[in-house]
């Protein structure tokens, strides 16, 4: 799956940078949910990403997940990469 997301970033790292910046509103059920990585912004503000439900396949499948890499100088996706389970 990281390969697959470094081959689409070389072909439009804008649009591929916009999606996994955008997190959506989403229900306290799907942000406890076992894999789904989601953003806690306060007790009852939870958002959800493109990027959190892509990792959370990776890790229920692999027990890996996947992160972007960010520039900091263009806060643009660099890469995707594998990282061991995060505590």
């Amino acid at each position: 799956m990281v390969k697959f997301l470094n081959d689409i970033l070389v072909t439009d790292n804008d649009a591929i940078t916009t999606l996994c910046d955008f997190r959506v509103p989403c229900n306290e059920i799907l942000a406890d949910h076992e894999f789904v990585n989601v953003l806690c912004k306060s007790s009852t503000d939870y958002r959800v990403g493109l990027l959190g439900i892509l990792s959370g396949l990776s890790r229920r499948f692999t027990g890996k997940l996947i992160a972007a890499v960010y520039d900091d100088k263009s806060d643009k996706v660099v890469k995707f990469i594998v990282v061991d389970e995060v505590e």
